[in-house]
Parts: C-alpha cells; sequence; structure tokens
C-alpha cells in the first residue's frame, strides 16, 4: 500500500515535534484500526 503525499501534508507533519509524538500517535492509530476491524466482524 503506498501512501500519498496528500496525506503526509506538512501541516499534518507539523503536529509531531518529537518521536514519542510519532509513537503516541501511531499507538492511537493501530487501536483505532483494530476496533474498527472487530466491528467489521462482528456485522457479519
Amino acid at each position: 500500500m503506498d501512501i500519498s503525499k496528500d496525506l503526509l501534508s506538512k501541516e499534518f507533519l507539523s503536529q509531531f515535534k518529537t518521536t514519542k509524538d510519532v509513537d503516541s500517535f501511531l499507538k492511537k492509530l493501530h487501536a483505532k484500526v483494530y476496533e474498527g476491524m472487530l466491528e467489521g466482524e462482528k456485522i457479519i
């Protein structure tokens, strides 16, 4: 899967000041993706 340059705009990336900020965001994103996948399984 390719990540478009629009998704990683300067404005979006500017919210991250440290690697800790990036790690925190990725953990939250990971959790949201899995929650969404699990919700999808309940529907089927």
